[in-house]
């Protein structure tokens, strides 16, 4: 009997031991809390052909809420020694709007120059920036500067001609001795992909979570959501406030703005225009009447009148030239624009008083108002 609940414990022990171990191993080693999603795609590298696409696969990483947070794809490098080319892979990783993250290569693997020498550490730290330069001169170095002849049997290629020479390329964009190399990956990193990945990204997300990620300080990030805005006509109301609200006086993205409000429909533009206007700096309202002044159109009477009574208040020249090329858009100037710039005639600013002067030249005016004019060019005249 001793022996038999000795054996219980020992066995009950061994369970519990078993269960235990298995809770630690848990616990050091968790259950990824991403999942992969694989997309066959086929794109233009522009370092290798502007017509014939690059098949490959793109692994998308989703979060427990399935959105995407990273992307990654295995590509080929290119090294060149003695006029023939052997094939590398390369793991790249972007973020989910597409730009250049970090590369990565299995262990053992390493990348080389003309001359056979491997890459050290400088060189391999000047790679990971080349490939995060967007900007880089080797957008412009295309397939065309090094013709690829032939594929070789073994994964080589045999360049026709390649001398491993560098000309026309800038030695900044490059590492040294492995143009080709930067080449080569700098176009798989920023070319087409970019907008593969942000496609990707934005059909995971709703129009209100775009809206409502807007508060984001990442720059980048807004820039993405505006341009989805943009591509999905999202010109409702609310939409529209927290636009303006959020990114009406940014200065970087002050285009995008423009971009986002002058797509849209004309009543919601001038509307937009108007609150704007009244919220921002000088600097900012001379951006929306320029834009303001590309749209109206002679039969524009609701447009005409808001310039009209801004007449009233300017107290900036710029802001004032625009307001009245604008009017000179409008056949016959009403009346009220006419009076409304009679009496910016005695502004405390000379520069718009004047330009109010000329402005009123040509103008159908009243026997009064022609009496002011006359008045200020008798007081001004060797300063008209």
């Amino acid at each position: 009997m001793f022996h038999k609940n000795k054996y219980s414990a020992l066995k009950l022990f061994t369970v519990i031991l078993f269960v235990l171990t298995g809770l630690v191993t848990n616990a050091q080693n968790p259950a990824p809390t991403y999942k992969e999603i694989v997309h066959d795609i086929a794109i233009i590298h522009e370092g290798l052909s502007f017509t014939e696409k690059q098949k490959g696969k793109l692994i998308e990483l989703q979060d427990a809420k399935g959105l995407a947070f990273q992307y990654y794809m295995d590509v080929e490098s290119v090294i060149c020694l003695d006029h023939k080319c052997k094939i590398v892979q390369v793991r790249l990783f972007w973020d989910k709007l597409g730009f250049y993250n970090r590369y990565e290569m299995a262990k053992g693997i390493v990348l080389e120059k003309t001359d056979g020498i491997s890459f050290n550490a400088a060189d391999y730290k000047k790679l990971d920036n080349i490939l995060g330069d967007r900007d880089s001169s080797l957008k412009e170095y295309y397939q065309n500067q090094r013709h690829l002849a032939s594929h070789g049997s073994e994964g080589l290629i045999e360049l026709d001609g390649a001398t491993g020479a560098t000309s026309g390329i800038d030695e900044n964009s490059i590492v040294k001795g492995a143009a080709w190399t930067s080449c080569t990956l700098w176009h798989w990193a920023n070319g087409e992909i970019f907008e593969v990945i942000r496609k990707q990204t934005a059909k995971e997300l709703s129009t209100d979570a775009l809206v409502q990620s807007l508060h984001q300080e990442d720059e980048k990030y807004r820039s993405f959501i505006i341009n989805e805005l943009i591509t999905r006509k999202v010109y409702d109301p609310t939409s529209v406030a927290v636009v303006l609200q959020e990114i009406g006086n940014v200065p970087s993205l002050s285009r995008l703005l423009m971009d986002y409000i002058e797509k849209s429909p004309s009543d919601v533009y001038f509307d937009a225009i108007k609150k704007l206007y009244v919220s921002s700096d000088k600097s900012y309202r001379v951006i929306f009447l320029s834009s303001l002044l590309q749209f109206v159109k002679p039969d524009s009477a609701a447009f005409f009148e808001w310039a009209t009574n801004q007449l009233v208040t300017v107290d900036s020249f710029q802001e004032l030239q625009l307001l009245f090329r604008i009017l000179d858009k409008q056949k016959p100037l009403s009346s009220l624009a006419i009076e409304n710039a009679i009496q910016l005639l005695g502004h405390s600013q000379f520069l718009i008083a004047r330009a109010s002067y000329y402005f009123l030249q040509n103008k159908v005016v009243t026997e009064s108002q022609k009496a002011q004019l006359d008045l200020f060019q008798k007081k001004n005249g060797e300063r008209l």
